[in-house]
């Protein structure tokens, strides 16, 4: 039937959602629309997110029965536009965030707060022509209230600082040679955080918020001379621990304020004491101990030319945990490495970290560890 938009519909209301489906023109002719309904209210009142395989997409919202553009139709080379080939469709529903994905590519953000629940359906329209056939496959939906179960450790105030060196430390040959053997390998876990699985804690406090947004990590300390973290806390009930274990991740900043900093805390004991290998967004990294109310430098505060400064860089960071060794690198060059034996065992936590300037947000993708123990 030609000018006709038909539809089928879920029994399940939501607001906030992550949102993905293949979808594949088969057959009829190109210059049709197909793609999701969401937040829907009634017939009459509705969003809709469109792609044609011309290689355009739209978003439009239906009120009381009359159509509104909030993006018109667009070329995007991120449509695979020739029938028979299947496009992915990721749509995130935030508040009045909507954030459209085409074969995870972001082809647009925008806001609209005209309807903030209702149901998820999968549609298919027409135009001058009729005689059309589309599948959708794969559909998968995540609300974005629901999380796993975290544990709860505190935010520890009064983190270490101190002026850094004013030349880098030689890259021991030891740990490198360590690690180029370890990323040989697959990694034992992974994350690209394109969506909150359960797998790190979210606990917030009124100094420091772990969030998923963009398809990162990000952790948000409003207060001055603060760490705050998330930690790996793995799938089921079961909390995950690590004795010898590499993990890397990327890290970047949504300020560079003075003092920002990165990094991970590595073998986090219940009682509050670990390892911190922290990363300051001008360029400096150190290692140190916590134990008790207690602050023990291991690697003093060190400039590296490792990592680049520039607003919106990404650097990726990396900590070794085998045995008493203990090393860290930074963009694939060890920049320290210790012998300390005090911890054996505990959680690895992302962390962001404020001085004297605040807020700062850290934000994390593409995490990866090896488990060296088993």
């Amino acid at each position: 039937i030609p000018n006709a938009l038909g539809w089928t519909l879920s029994n399940q209301q939501l607001d906030n959602f992550y949102l993905e489906v293949d979808t594949t023109h088969l057959a009829g002719p190109v210059a049709v629309e197909h793609g999701v309904l969401f937040r829907y209210v009634d017939p009459q009142n509705f969003y809709f997110l469109a792609i044609s395989a011309t290689g355009e997409f739209s978003l439009w919202r239906l009120q009381e029965n009359e159509w509104q553009v909030i993006q018109d139709w667009t070329y995007t080379p991120a449509i695979l536009a020739e029938s028979g080939l299947p496009n992915t469709i990721g749509l995130l529903a935030e508040g009045e965030q909507m954030t459209i994905l085409v074969n995870d590519e972001v082809v647009l953000e925008t806001r609209d707060d005209t309807f903030p629940t209702g149901a998820i359906g999968l549609a298919l329209g027409t135009f001058a022509e009729g005689g059309v056939t589309v599948a959708f496959d794969n559909l998968t939906l995540w609300g974005l209230e629901v999380s796993g179960d975290s544990l709860t450790v505190p935010d520890i105030p009064a983190q270490p600082t101190a002026e850094p060196t004013e030349e880098p430390t030689e890259e021991p040959a030891g740990a490198s040679a360590r690690i180029e053997a370890i990323l040989a390998s697959d990694p034992t876990i992974s994350d690209d955080f394109r969506r909150d699985q359960g797998l790190w804690a979210m606990d917030a406090t009124d100094s420091a918020t772990p969030f998923f947004e963009r398809r990162a990590l990000h952790i948000e300390v409003v207060s001055e001379n603060w760490i705050g973290w998330s930690e790996y806390v793995g799938e089921g009930e079961e909390q995950f621990q690590f004795s010898d274990f590499y993990a890397e991740v990327d890290m970047s900043f949504a300020q560079r304020p003075i003092g920002a900093a990165g990094g991970m805390i590595v073998r986090l004991q219940d009682s509050g004491d670990f390892y911190y290998f922290v990363v300051e967004a001008a360029g400096n990294y150190s290692l140190h101990k916590r134990v008790g109310d207690v602050w023990v430098e291991l690697i003093p505060w060190t400039a590296t030319d490792q990592m680049d400064t520039a607003d919106g860089a990404v650097t990726r960071i990396g900590a070794l945990a085998e045995g008493d060794q203990l090393a860290l690198t930074i963009n694939g060059v060890t920049v320290g490495e210790v012998q300390e034996a005090d911890l054996s065992l505990g959680y690895l936590a992302l962390l962001s970290a404020t001085t004297d300037t605040a807020p700062v947000e850290v934000i994390y993708d593409n995490f990866e560890l090896w488990d060296l123990s088993q």
